[in-house]
């Protein structure tokens, strides 16, 4: 989705350079109109899952899954969907495997020790599990391809005419003011 269609190429781009994605002819109203939609969309989507599995429901029902999608972020780094996904996948496995091997007793310690675990994580490896490399020519890259992807669509038609790196030099010119 976030690799070949239209919205999911502006996306990207705005999220490497939200400024010269902007130059370049990408709609940004649009984008973040686009991203708090599906934000919400998943939300509602991940809700109706959440209320069918609890049965009822109360204010602080959503604090749980909201803390830890948080967590399986951070554990799998930050910039990176893979390892957003990485992370959900640990956080779920380490629960799960820490709640079958732990005895009885101790069971109810479970969030204690994967809490600790996460601390020790991130002592010794605090970009998380997958790292991204956010470095200047990395980020003209992708809103490059971005941009070069949504011309052949033809949803962009200024991508062509300025260079992301004359934007930059632009928007550099442009920060004091």
């Amino acid at each position: 989705f976030l690799q070949r269609t239209t919205f999911g190429l502006s996306l990207r781009a705005a999220a490497a350079d939200f400024d010269t994605a902007r130059l370049m002819g990408i709609r940004s109203n649009s984008v973040i109109r686009g991203a708090f939609a599906l934000s919400g969309l998943l939300a509602g989507i991940a809700s109706v899952f959440w209320l069918m599995r609890a049965g009822s429901t109360v204010p602080s029902a959503g604090i749980t899954p909201m803390l830890k999608g948080v967590l399986a972020a951070l554990i799998g780094g930050l910039g990176s969907l893979r390892g957003a996904v990485l992370g959900g996948c640990a956080l779920g496995m380490a629960e799960v495997l820490l709640r079958s091997r732990l005895p009885d007793s101790v069971a109810s310690l479970t969030e204690g020790v994967v809490f600790l675990l996460i601390a020790l994580l991130f002592i010794f490896r605090p970009q998380g599990l997958v790292s991204v490399d956010v470095s200047g020519p990395a980020d003209e890259s992708v809103v490059a391809r971005s941009l070069a992807a949504l011309d052949r669509d033809g949803a962009v038609v200024l991508a062509n005419a300025v260079p992301a790196a004359l934007c930059d030099e632009l928007l550099h010119d442009l920060e004091p003011y």
